[in-house]
C-alpha cells in the first residue's frame, strides 16, 4: 500500500492499514531488525499456558515492552526476575492487533542486579540484622477488631474491594480509611503519616496497608526504610497487602501478617459473621440434641433411682428383715431338731454297752490272737536265746585257743623289736647286733643278736 497523506478530506484509511504501514516501516529499518538493548527487567510474567515470557525493560527515564517466545526462552540458563539488569538481543516490530511496538527477544544475558533491586537487597539485609523480621515480635491479629484502619489510595479498586469484602464478611464492621499516596516520591512520607494517624485512634485494632500490583519502581515506596520503621513502631498490628501474590516488599517482611492480595487482607482481618453464626447455630443444635438425649437418659435413671429408693425405704427394710428373721428362726428350729435327733442317735450308737456288745466278738478274736502271738513269741525268743548262748560258748572257746598267754605257758616266747612296735616272725628280718625284746609268760628280756 502506498501510504500518503490524504489531501482529499473524503479519503480515509482503516486502522489495520495504518498499523500495517507502521509495521512495514519497522521491518524495513535495518537498525531495528537486530538490536541489543540494555536495561532492567520489570513486570515479568511467565505465561504458563503458552510458555511465552512477557515483560518490560527499563532505564531511569523510559520503558520498552518485550516478549520472548517459548522456542527461545527454553534455551535460557536462568529464570528472569524483576530488577535484574540484562542485555536483550532481538528485533523491534509492531503488534498490529493492538497497535503496539515491542522488542521480540531472541536471547537474554545477565548484566547484574539493577540499582533498585540492589537497594532492596541491602535494606532487607540491614533490617533483618536489626530484628525487624523476627517472628517472635509479630503480634496476633485480633479475632474481632472494634474498627479496621486502611492505609491506601482513596481512589481506585483496592479500597473498594477491601470495604466490600469486610461488609460482606461482617455487616456493619466499622472501617476507617487513612488516605495516602502509594506511588511516587511523596508516597513513603504519606504512608508513614497515615499509619501514625491510625495509631492515634484508640478503637483501631488492626491496620491494613494495601496497594494493587505494579512494577518494582511503582511498589518502591513500600521498600523504603521510613515505611519499615513506621510499621515496626506501630502500636497496632499491621497486615501488609501490597501488589500481587508474587510481589514481595520490605513492608511484607516487617508487618505482623502478609496477605497475598488486598482482598485476602480483608478476609484475614475479620472472620465471616454469617459463617460464625451458622457455626454457632450448628453448635447450638448439637448442644440442644445432646441436652435432650441427656435429659431423657437422666429421666430413665431417675425413675430407676426412685424404684430403688422405694425398695430401700426403712419400713420396707424392716419388713424384709422380719421376714428374713422368721425364715432364719424356722430354719434354726428345724436344724436344731434334726441335730438333736442325730445327736441322740449317735450317743445311743456310741454307748459303752452298745459298743461292748457290738465289738465283743472282735475283742475275743483279738484277745485269742494276742495269746497265740505271745506263745509264738516266747518260743521264738527261747530258741534265739539258746542259739545265741551256743554261739557265745563257741566264740569263747575260739578266743581261748587264740589266747597268747596260753601259748607262753607252753614255753614259747614272742620276739619283738627293741621298741616293741613290731613282732619278728622270721630270722631273715634280723641282722647282727640288732636289739630285740623277748616276751615270756613271767616278763620281758632285752637281747642282742650275735
Amino acid at each position: 500500500m502506498q501510504f500518503t497523506l490524504a489531501q482529499d478530506s473524503k479519503k480515509f484509511y482503516t486502522v489495520s492499514e495504518v498499523n500495517k504501514y507502521i509495521a512495514d516501516l519497522f521491518a524495513n529499518d535495518s537498525e531495528l531488525t537486530y538490536v541489543a538493548v540494555k536495561g532492567e527487567i520489570s513486570n515479568f510474567t511467565n505465561h504458563l499456558a503458552s510458555g511465552h515470557f512477557y515483560f518490560s525493560i527499563k532505564d531511569n527515564s523510559s520503558k520498552l515492552n518485550c516478549v520472548m517466545f517459548k522456542n527461545y526462552n527454553r534455551l535460557l540458563k536462568f529464570m528472569p526476575q524483576n530488577g535484574t539488569a540484562v542485555i536483550i538481543r532481538g528485533y523491534v516490530s509492531v503488534y498490529q492487533q493492538r497497535g503496539e511496538y515491542q522488542l521480540y527477544a531472541s536471547s537474554i544475558e545477565k548484566e547484574g542486579a539493577g540499582d533498585l533491586y540492589k537497594k532492596y537487597i541491602e535494606l532487607k539485609e540491614k533490617l533483618e540484622k536489626k530484628g525487624y523480621f523476627d517472628p517472635a515480635r509479630k503480634r496476633e491479629i485480633p479475632v474481632l477488631p472494634r474498627r479496621i484502619g486502611i492505609v491506601t489510595a482513596p481512589e481506585g479498586s483496592v479500597v473498594c474491594d477491601i470495604i466490600n469484602i469486610v461488609n460482606r464478611r461482617f455487616v456493619n464492621m466499622p472501617v476507617l480509611v487513612a488516605p495516602a499516596y502509594v506511588q511516587g516520591q511523596q508516597a513513603a512520607l504519606s504512608i508513614c503519616a497515615a499509619i501514625a494517624r491510625l495509631n492515634a485512634i484508640e478503637d483501631i485494632d488492626v491496620i491494613i496497608l494495601a496497594r494493587g500490583g505494579g512494577s518494582i519502581e511503582e511498589l518502591w515506596p513500600f521498600n523504603e526504610e521510613a515505611v519499615a520503621d513506621a510499621i515496626y513502631n506501630s502500636a497496632k498490628p499491621v497486615i501488609s497487602a501490597v501488589g500481587h501474590q508474587t510481589d514481595f516488599t520490605i513492608s511484607d517482611f516487617v508487618s505482623d501478617l502478609r496477605a497475598p492480595t488486598p482482598s485476602a487482607a480483608a478476609e484475614l482481618a475479620v472472620f465471616s459473621k454469617n459463617e460464625k453464626i451458622d457455626y454457632l447455630n450448628k453448635i447450638k443444635e448439637r448442644l440442644t440434641l445432646n441436652l435432650t438425649v441427656s435429659l431423657e437418659k437422666n429421666k430413665g435413671a431417675l425413675f430407676l433411682y426412685r424404684q430403688k429408693i422405694a425398695l430401700h425405704a426403712p419400713d420396707k427394710k424392716l419388713e424384709n428383715l422380719r421376714m428374713h428373721l422368721d425364715r432364719i428362726d424356722i430354719k434354726m428350729r428345724s436344724l436344731l431338731s434334726r441335730r438333736c435327733m442325730d445327736a441322740r442317735t449317735r450317743l445311743e450308737r456310741r454307748s459303752p454297752l452298745n459298743l461292748l456288745v457290738r465289738f465283743k466278738p472282735m475283742i475275743d478274736k483279738y484277745r485269742q490272737r494276742a495269746c497265740d502271738i505271745n506263745k509264738m513269741a516266747s518260743s521264738a525268743m527261747a530258741k534265739r536265746f539258746a542259739a545265741a548262748a551256743a554261739r557265745l560258748d563257741s566264740s569263747w572257746l575260739k578266743f581261748g585257743v587264740y589266747d597268747y598267754k596260753k601259748v607262753l605257758q607252753l614255753g614259747y616266747s614272742i620276739v619283738r623289736s627293741a621298741n616293741r612296735s613290731k613282732i619278728i616272725k622270721s630270722k631273715n628280718e634280723l641282722a647282727s647286733n640288732d636289739k630285740i625284746t623277748l616276751k615270756f609268760i613271767d616278763g620281758d628280756i632285752n637281747a642282742t643278736i650275735d
